[in-house]
């Protein structure tokens, strides 16, 4: 089983991608629960019920047994998973993304302020373009 750690996002596969979707992408996990809680965040006995066949022959049928993971996806969304839909070879944790600001009807001069201002925050990595 895999050592999900609260707070970390992740990218994934589901083992029920017709339902769950083939991939969860930049997800924070914010709750691993049991079943009991589970149950009070999701309709996890519908939802066992739906995923269960598409899950690998010899999977334990007994939802009370998973473990839950609560993650928060990239749009808001609150998603409740269980250990048996996770591919876990497919588990990465997201260290770095890349992102991109636009300032808009900026002077010239903003340039080298922007630039200034990011080295002093001691960020490096980064690439200014003019459009």
């Amino acid at each position: 089983m895999y050592n999900f750690a609260i707070g970390k996002v992740y990218n994934f596969n589901t083992k029920a991608p017709s339902l769950l979707g083939i991939s969860i992408k930049n997800a924070k996990l914010i709750g691993i629960f049991n079943y009991d809680t589970a149950i009070s965040h999701d309709n996890i006995v519908l939802k066992y019920r739906q995923i269960y066949p598409l899950l690998p022959s010899g999977t334990p049928n007994s939802p009370e047994t998973c473990i839950y993971y609560h993650f928060k996806s990239e749009s808001g969304e609150k998603i409740v998973l269980a250990d048996q839909w996770i591919e876990e070879s497919t588990i990465e944790v997201v260290e770095h993304i890349n992102f991109k600001v636009t300032f808009n009807q900026a002077s010239l001069q903003d340039i080298s302020r922007v630039r200034d201002a990011l080295n002093a925050l001691g960020f490096t990595n980064y690439t200014i373009t003019q459009l």
